[in-house]
């Protein structure tokens, strides 16, 4: 008589369930994952380029009001 082979037949991986809520889930997940990557490169970018908006400020000079403002009744 011949051995079969039942490691085909009865896996003993355990596979994960895919409901649609289960896809849906992992799908959301994903699309903030590179939203929130793409918000923080964004804030980054503009932080360096606020600082050296700030940085040449600072080199031109004080900035003065062209006259006093007036006092509040």
């Amino acid at each position: 008589m011949t051995d079969k082979n039942y490691d085909s037949i009865f896996s003993l991986e355990a596979k994960k369930p895919h409901t649609k809520a289960d896809i849906t889930d992992a799908a959301v997940r994903e699309i903030l994952r590179e939203e929130s990557g793409e918000r923080a490169a964004l804030s980054a970018k503009l932080h360096l380029l606020r600082l050296a908006r700030d940085k040449d400020a600072a080199a031109s000079g004080p900035n003065t009001p062209s006259k006093p403002a007036r006092p509040r009744k």
